[in-house]
């Protein structure tokens, strides 16, 4: 009887053993796949914020070509009375007015 009994333990304790190790990989498992969906999720992000950026680089990119033609332009002219920093200022606030169009937040800075 008592050979059975040592079976009978030695069994049950290799189940405990593989109750242990199959809850480890399953919360193991669990825990990777969050990591995975928060790498997702910023991966996600990352890609709208660059859905966002690359309109106002372009806007950006036409504001400047802009301000050159308009220097160039200036420059041209014989009579410079301070127009060139006129438009510069009338620009950045027409920038700063176009920013909510895209969706951010409107900001001017202008240098005295």
């Amino acid at each position: 009887m008592v050979g059975n009994f040592d079976v009978s333990i030695a069994f049950f304790s290799d189940l405990l053993y593989q109750h242990y190790i199959s809850s480890w990989f399953v919360v193991s498992i669990t825990k990777f796949m969050q990591l995975l969906d928060g790498y997702n999720s910023v991966a996600l992000d990352l890609d709208q914020s660059r859905a966002r950026v690359n309109p106002l680089e372009e806007l950006v990119r036409k504001i400047e070509f802009g301000l050159i033609i308009n220097k160039c332009n200036s420059s041209l002219s014989l009579a410079d009375d301070g127009n060139m920093e006129l438009k510069a200022e009338q620009h950045a606030v027409t920038f700063a007015i176009g920013l909510p169009c895209e969706g951010f937040m409107p900001f001017c800075v202008i240098n005295s």
